[in-house]
């Protein structure tokens, strides 16, 4: 298990396993497409420049950025779709579970906490950590 989600190679051999191994249903590992969405956001800008045909552009009346237009990055949005599919396919088949109503209702009765608590939560966790 350690070979497989070991970080080397940008996580390859667990993204091997997911792609053409591990039989549907299953539950992916997320933390990996969350770190592929934060990676693609964080290095790819949201609009590129279009250097083409500039002076036309501008003679046109077409909103344009000093001899440049800026355009969606439509590669981005590609990218970011392809992650999301191959994320969600897993959700494709589901798991033969028949639903059980007292477990539901255990779940719902759990209830969330509101910001103020989870913050109360974390810094209680960073305290303890601390001291140890």
């Amino acid at each position: 298990m350690s070979v497989l989600a070991h970080y080397a190679q940008n996580f390859h051999a667990i993204r091997d396993y997911m792609d053409n191994v591990i039989p549907l249903p299953a539950v992916p590992y997320i933390g990996i497409y969350l770190k592929d969405l934060t990676a693609l956001n964080a290095n790819t800008t949201d609009y590129v420049e279009d250097e083409t045909n500039s002076g036309e552009t501008q003679r046109r009346g077409k909103p344009a950025i000093g001899n440049s237009r800026r355009l969606v990055n439509f590669q981005k949005c590609n990218e970011i779709a392809k992650i999301v599919e191959d994320a969600t396919k897993f959700q494709a088949v589901r798991f033969p579970f028949e639903e059980q109503d007292w477990i539901v209702q255990q779940l719902l009765a759990i209830g969330g906490m509101d910001s103020d608590q989870m913050y109360e939560v974390i810094k209680g966790y960073n305290e303890r950590k601390k001291r140890t």
